[in-house]
């Protein structure tokens, strides 16, 4: 169990925005870093670092997208707040 968590008012479909911002905003510190920075070897890890970061965050809201229907919900380990719709189903699959 980790020690943080996320607050409750962000739910799935708030976090898939987030994660696409963050997401866009990597791939233009990307594209900064590629075009700013000079020494070829710092270029290509940081490079390296911000594409994993993208990849890894992709890859999370992508399970968001489908967690709902499994009534199970994480974002890099955290338990994720369903929207109400979404929670009263699970409610409702699990008392049956």
């Amino acid at each position: 169990m980790l020690a943080i968590s996320l607050p409750e008012w962000l739910d799935q479909h708030t976090l898939r925005n987030v994660a696409l911002g963050t997401m866009a905003g990597l791939a233009i510190l990307a594209f900064l870093v590629a075009w700013l920075v000079r020494k070829l070897v710092v270029k290509l890890i940081l490079v390296v670092l911000l594409v994993g970061a993208g990849f890894a965050i992709y890859n999370q809201r992508e399970e968001l997208a489908t967690c709902a229907k499994d009534c199970d919900c994480k974002f890099f380990g955290m338990d994720v707040t369903l929207p109400e719709a979404a929670a009263d189903a699970c409610a409702i699959v699990n008392h049956q």
